[in-house]
């Protein structure tokens, strides 16, 4: 009986997997976007497009059977990094097999947390990068990988190209992912910043590949209500840690649960708290470097988590697909800002603020579907404390406003 249920298994997924491949191989679409706000948002967690305080984006996507593709055009209105167009988004990716191998800037998040991620989010602008990953997460047919269950793998390699202490280095990491249970999921990435040139007055010198900073960060999640049957809501707990071999017990730490509420029409809230200070309380050492001294940042923000080194963030947050026309989620934070924050050289190169802040935080977003082609989207952001000094943005409240046109 076992052996015909796992085979009725395999043979919907497959026919399903056929039926995608199928479809998508017809898909193409195309989106315009735009979005005005009074500043530009100081953090950005996971699902968060505008990265301007305003922003004007066209793009155009198409898959089938053997490439898929995007073109996208971003034009930003005083950005921060003073780039106002760039074509982040875009890439081209050929598939043979399960594998795809892809060319251009996409963003990554790697973990399995809502607000932030330790090793790589999409808070900074995504590198030009050459990647390989796989296209589904099935399991091996080996029996000696059989046991690890589904598994994922994805691994890039691109150039940093911004005004940096050290001359285009490379960035490279490799993530791997697998389910021993269907309830549990774990993964090893690792990143490393590793070749490039430091700038001596007017001479070069070359960095050995060999003193790479190298991060690497493990992470775990659990699905509870699938193994403890008397939790009667689909509730998960996950954690990550990262280190950065500074020296420290760890670099940074991140923990949360996230359920989902059917008595309350479908809501999901999670609660999560992340720490980019190393153990046992010492500073100046997550996302930075001797040798790189912009440390782990692109374009003067953080690669890793949106707050930076030394900081301090719970979160609690709540969110919904209301109705068909309507989603809302809600955020309340206490934030702790670069907790070393003493003006020394390290903390001047800290993304966010030189000096230590403590703030509270509410953020709103409300996505209404005018119809099929057209959505609306309004953000209202408060912190009652002024966060940012390096992002430039003197405002305690920032409004958002966009428009999204799909055709």
């Amino acid at each position: 009986m076992n052996n015909l249920w796992n085979w009725l298994i395999e043979k919907f997924f497959g026919e399903l997997k056929k039926a995608a491949r199928n479809a998508l191989g017809k898909s193409a679409s195309k989106q315009l976007r735009f979005s005005l706000s009074n500043a530009e948002p100081v953090f950005r967690s996971f699902g968060d497009f505008e990265s301007g305080k305003g922003q004007l984006t066209a793009l155009s996507s198409g898959v089938n059977k053997d490439f898929a593709w995007r073109v996208q055009a971003n034009r930003r209105y005083h950005p921060l990094d003073g780039q106002t167009i760039n074509y982040d988004g875009s890439y081209i990716s050929a598939i043979w097999g399960n594998w795809a191998t892809t060319l251009g800037s996409v963003e990554q998040w790697w973990g399995p947390s809502w607000d932030a991620a330790n090793l790589l989010s999409n808070n900074a602008r995504p590198t030009v990068a050459l990647r390989l990953q796989r296209n589904y997460s099935d399991a091996s047919e080996l029996p000696i990988l059989n046991w690890i269950g589904r598994w994922n793998f994805s691994g890039f390699i691109g150039a940093l190209s911004d005004q940096r202490m050290t001359d285009h280095p490379y960035l490279a990491g490799a993530h791997f992912s697998a389910k021993p249970l269907d309830s549990v999921e774990t993964s090893l990435a690792m990143t490393s910043l590793m070749g490039g040139a430091q700038k001596l007055g007017e001479r070069r010198l070359d960095i050995n590949y060999q003193d790479q900073k190298r991060q690497v960060a493990f992470d775990i999640s659990w699905q509870i209500n699938q193994d403890l049957k008397f939790i009667p809501i689909a509730t998960k707990i996950y954690a990550s840690l990262m280190d950065d071999n500074s020296g420290a017990d760890y670099s940074s730490v991140l923990f949360g649960f996230s359920s989902q509420l059917p008595w309350l029409g479908g809501w999901r809230i999670f609660l999560e708290h992340s720490e980019t200070l190393a153990a046992p309380s010492r500073y100046n050492l997550t996302y930075e470097d001797q040798i790189y001294q912009t440390g782990y940042r692109f374009y003067q923000r953080s690669i890793g988590s949106s707050y930076d080194a030394d900081s301090k963030v719970t979160s609690l947050g709540l969110m919904s697909q209301i109705s068909y026309f309507q989603w809302l989620s809600i955020k309340l934070q206490n934030i702790h800002i670069n907790q070393a924050g003493n003006n020394s050289p390290i903390d001047l190169r800290h993304s966010i603020n030189p000096k230590a802040v403590n703030a509270k935080r509410l953020l709103v977003k409300w996505r209404y579907r005018l119809n099929k082609e057209q959505q609306l989207n309004l953000e209202f952001d408060y912190s009652d404390k002024l966060i940012s000094a390096n992002i430039r943005e003197n405002e305690r409240v920032r409004l958002m406003i966009g428009w999204v046109l799909q055709f």
